[in-house]
């Protein structure tokens, strides 16, 4: 049964009011939708893939593409990898056995269009001279290293994505010793593949970093719980929104998941403060969030749309990796405030309930006497702080 509306003292307008008492009353079944609404956007969101084009980084109409494309028409739409590794023993039949079972392992590959090695050429007749042409490509001049030259299909043409068809070259090329892919191709998926990896460990460590912050300074772990179910529903949304809009992640978007930590976090701390000083004044639970809940509701509104819009203001850039990263964190600010709305009622109740404390952590902690202290000081140096933030700005601004 749901709870009784609850009455407050509080100046918000009426129909303010009235919300929060419906969010406070039906909480419970706040979190339910939360939860199916959260694990349908995890779902959907897996489909979310990195975009590994170079071209996108570039408007359609940028000048700097109209060579590159030039030269895609004139020499062919397909790139070049070169696979090599080490054998003494190359000029032997067996080395040169060995070039030709590497060539058709290569050339089976899904993605691999043709491919080029020592086997190619002959060592007497009309073929012969093109073995020293292609001399530093498929063998060194020594013979002690082996290469297979390998068009591979550009990004978006066939059934296979260049990522998949690199990883299968590389599984192939290692069984060889000293074994390595090479070449403009390999370098662009290296390339991505660290954004990706330090956009997971930005994030990894963004999240450990507040959260301990969040634990020493409310000193209960029930109080990581809201923002981390806010921070996590938000992520699953927005790269369900994303997919659904047909978007993909850019070089500069890797680093969407710690951003949105950080202002997922931020909206929920002020919450969290304002609550326990709520409780700290005596109030019991209901009307400690219902207080809270009015206070906050709009300065924390138009701080999540003044978050929106800084982002969306990234996307009059002709620079296509930074308006989409414009883009997709102005829809990710944005859906903070509807993961504040779905879980704060409720998981503030439980998170509340479940503390073992009487009454909230005071202004008593040592972070909190160092805050005091510091806010007393910069009140008494008004003039000579000012004089030095214009000075540093000044300084900063001429280089």
């Amino acid at each position: 049964m749901p709870d009784s509306t609850v009455t407050t003292s509080s100046d918000a307008p009426h129909r303010l009011r009235r919300g929060i008492d419906w969010l406070i009353r039906w909480r419970y079944a706040l979190l339910a939708v939360a939860a199916v609404l959260g694990v349908g956007a995890w779902y959907t969101g897996r489909g979310l893939t990195l975009d590994r084009s170079i071209e996108n980084m570039f408007a359609p109409d940028d000048p700097i593409l109209v060579p590159y494309r030039r030269l895609q028409r004139t020499f062919g739409e397909h790139e070049v990898i070169l696979a090599m590794y080490a054998d003494e023993q190359l000029d032997s039949s067996e080395g040169i056995e060995r070039v030709a079972t590497l060539a058709e392992q290569l050339r089976a590959v899904p993605g691999v269009v043709a491919v080029v090695s020592l086997v190619d050429f002959e060592t007497t007749g009309r073929t012969a001279q093109f073995r020293d042409v292609f001399s530093g490509y498929t063998h060194n001049k020594q013979l002690n290293a082996a290469g297979v030259m390998c068009l591979i299909q550009r990004p978006g043409v066939g059934d296979v994505s260049r990522r998949e068809t690199l990883a299968r070259m590389r599984s192939i090329i290692r069984e060889r010793p000293q074994g390595a892919l090479v070449g403009e191709p390999v370098l662009i998926e290296e390339a991505f593949d660290l954004l990706e990896r330090d956009g997971r460990r930005l994030n990894t460590w963004c999240t450990l970093l507040v959260m301990l912050t969040i634990l020493v300074c409310f000193r209960s772990p029930v109080w990581l719980i809201l923002p981390l179910a806010v921070v996590q529903l938000t992520l699953a949304l927005t790269e369900a929104t994303l997919v659904l809009s047909n978007l993909q992640l850019s070089m500069v978007s890797s680093m969407l998941g710690a951003i949105i930590t950080v202002v997922g976090v931020a909206s929920v701390v002020h919450i969290t403060v304002h609550f326990l000083d709520e409780r700290r004044a005596g109030h019991d639970r209901r009307t400690a969030l219902s207080n809270t809940l009015e206070e906050l509701a709009a300065p924390i509104t138009v701080a999540i749309l003044t978050d929106g819009a800084g982002f969306a203001a990234l996307m009059v850039s002709e620079v296509g990796p930074v308006h989409d990263f414009g883009l997709m964190m102005a829809i990710g600010s944005l859906l903070v405030l509807p993961a504040c709305i779905l879980l704060t009622p409720g998981l503030m109740w439980v998170s509340d309930s479940m503390r073992r404390e009487s009454t909230a952590p005071s202004d008593g902690l040592l972070v909190g006497r160092w805050l005091g202290q510091v806010l007393a000081w910069s009140e008494r140096h008004v003039f000579p702080l000012a004089v030095v933030t214009i000075a540093i700005s000044v300084a900063a601004i001429v280089g």
